[in-house]
């Protein structure tokens, strides 16, 4: 599969500015994007169309980025997504607690779009990897690996 096609990121966050922002950002960039106002909107979208990246805010109410990202990996979703928390968290042991809930990389706000853009192209990188991986391990075994 080529990179082209991992290309799909939900934006979860609950200031409507920072959705647009991304929104118009990523697109022009060549992603496809959805965005969710809170995480238990995003649960509902992932459970029906799981998405390639999720970038979420760290702060929301009722769940908040870390919780949702923990979330996503107690699921068997047929993917790997690649988790990005976006954080006004500058302590050290908060980055140590996003990444210990899952999340695979984080971006400061305000946000520098070409450092979320370096950081969806590293994405990218993993996500085909495991894609291929995929490959070989359903023909030595005859099964979807899921």
């Amino acid at each position: 599969m080529s990179t082209e096609n991992l290309r799909d990121v939900l934006v979860v966050d609950d200031a409507d500015s920072i959705r647009r922002y991304l929104k118009v950002t990523l697109e022009r960039a060549g992603y496809q994007v959805r965005l969710c106002s809170d995480a238990s909107e995003a649960c509902w979208e992932i459970d029906s169309n799981p998405p390639d990246y999720i970038v979420s805010d760290w702060q929301m109410p009722n769940m908040d980025g870390a919780e949702l990202c923990k979330w996503v990996r107690e699921h068997e979703l047929p993917n790997y997504i690649y988790f990005i928390l976006m954080t006004a968290h500058e302590r050290v042991f908060d980055v140590v607690d996003g990444l210990d809930a899952g999340a695979d990389d984080y971006v400061q706000k305000p946000i520098k779009i070409n450092e979320l853009l370096a950081r969806l192209r590293c994405g990218e990188r993993i996500l085909e990897l495991e894609r291929r991986l995929r490959g070989p391990a359903q023909s030595l075994t005859g099964y979807d690996i899921d």
